[in-house]
């Protein structure tokens, strides 16, 4: 097997920041009908699965043009994503604070 991993290109049109966020579907709690994050409190409910952010990174001060990111499905150096479905949101935010519209991509991580 190859090494993992997968290409990511976009073109701005103007000087931005650019916000990456990765959505999964993490573990939680039935509180009063509805799926939220697992606390203390709630540890005795019934489990259910939920959408949340689970890694996002910001690129301040990109050049207008072409870029490309090698994905590697690692959250940090030490964290890799688990196994599963996710989708990931990008945003660009130009000097004047006008922002893209949110741009999304559903992707998978292997085992």
């Amino acid at each position: 097997s190859g090494k993992g991993g997968a290409r990511l290109s976009f073109t701005l049109n103007v000087q931005a920041g650019v916000r990456f966020s990765v959505r999964g579907k993490v573990p939680g709690r039935v509180v009063r009908g509805r799926c939220v994050k697992p606390t203390k409190g709630n540890r005795g409910n019934k489990v259910c699965r939920r959408t949340a952010t689970v890694a996002g990174v910001r690129l301040s001060g990109l050049s207008a043009g072409r870029h490309v990111l090698k994905l590697t499905g690692r959250r940090t150096s030490a964290k890799a994503l688990s196994p599963g479905a996710y989708r990931l949101g990008v945003v660009a935010t130009d000097r004047l604070g006008s922002s893209s519209d949110r741009v999304t991509a559903g992707f998978r991580i292997k085992r």
